[in-house]
């Protein structure tokens, strides 16, 4: 659970909180950096993608990828490494600006593409 300024940075919790909110808090506590270094720090979660995706580069492989909640963008990072010829990363969060940052850092521009919307909501140039 986060802290309290945390919390009240993102509308609050209470006992019965309505799901418009309840999502609204979800992907607000996303968008904090902390909790993408959390999930980044914990090195089972981590190596089991990174090998599930590198021992399987077969399957990425002038693929078309599509990473729902790409939050800091680790895992299209890697499909693209792994040879997919597009990646679409779509974060509904404000980490999308991170995603972006980390994306080009690693000079997949070209590759990967950093969506910010839900995925509900967003609309792929790709067409099937």
């Amino acid at each position: 659970m986060g802290t309290s300024s945390e919390n009240a940075a993102c509308g609050g919790r209470g006992n019965a909180v309505p799901k418009e909110v309840d999502y609204a808090n979800y992907f607000c506590t996303y968008s904090f950096l902390y909790h993408q270094k959390e999930m980044l720090s914990d090195r089972v979660r981590m190596d089991a993608y990174f090998n599930a995706v590198f021992e399987n580069k077969h399957h990425f492989k002038d693929k078309v990828v599509l990473d729902v909640g790409a939050g800091s963008g680790i895992l299209a990072i890697w499909s693209a490494q792994a040879g997919a010829k597009k990646v679409y990363a779509v974060e509904a969060t404000k980490m999308s600006e991170h995603a972006r940052a980390l994306v080009k850092a690693n000079n997949l521009e070209q590759v990967v593409e950093v969506i910010e919307g839900s995925v509900e909501d967003v609309s792929l140039p790709e067409k099937g």
